[in-house]
């Protein structure tokens, strides 16, 4: 069992609510989209794009059907391809997905909580915040030491990639597979920085509230 179905189920309270939430995803979003024409990356592979129609079942699971149909509006307009028929990352989609029902908080675990703590401006001074919150999603437990070796190097990875497809951007031959990257990148990116932003916000109303409650 992976960490993503053992998170969604531990959001409906058992097996029996993470199948019905499979199915609700797979029936919402995934076959119609599939009926409209929706197909993988043609660079990508079977495989690598059944494991993402997997990922859209165990991690959107909680979603309600008028969830699931906005989501689905969502990925037609964000398509990619020539044709617009290419699926989108699952990063447009997880995050689209976030904004329109908030995911319970089991959804929420350590590759949230670490970046929202005081170690994300830390991780983003340093230019290794998105590199970070992979790594936690990998690995969800505390980071060591010994891990910021392999953050650091993706995060090198991550800035040639950027540089490379910004480069291709501007001279209009960027490939769909570099555009695709280049857009779940920069959600990525954004929705990192949103949860470090309010993990400081959250702390600097902390701090507030502590000195009015000295003050009086």
């Amino acid at each position: 069992m992976t960490n993503e179905q053992t998170t969604t189920e531990g959001q409906g309270g058992g097996q029996a609510d993470n199948v019905s939430g499979r199915e609700r995803v797979r029936r919402c979003l995934i076959e119609p989209l599939e009926r409209d024409g929706m197909i993988r990356d043609p660079r990508g592979t079977a495989k690598g794009h059944a494991e993402f129609l997997a990922k859209l079942q165990d991690r959107l699971g909680y979603m309600t059907e008028d969830g699931l149909e906005r989501l689905r509006q969502v990925a037609m307009m964000m398509a990619g391809g020539k044709a617009k028929n290419v699926w989108p990352g699952w990063v447009t989609l997880r995050n689209f997905a976030h904004r329109f029902e908030t995911p319970p908080d089991p959804a929420n675990p350590i590759f949230q909580t670490w970046l929202h703590s005081v170690e994300g401006p830390v991780l983003r001074s340093q230019g290794l915040h998105v590199a970070a919150y992979r790594f936690l999603v990998k690995h969800p437990r505390p980071l060591f030491p010994v891990d910021m070796r392999e953050i650091a190097a993706a995060a090198e990875d991550d800035a040639r990639r950027l540089t490379r497809a910004n480069d291709a951007l501007a001279r209009g031959d960027i490939l769909p597979s570099e555009r695709a990257w280049l857009t779940d990148h920069l959600a990525l990116t954004r929705h990192v920085e949103a949860l470090i932003d309010a993990g400081i916000a959250h702390r600097e109303a902390q701090a507030s509230d502590h000195s009015k409650g000295e003050a009086a």
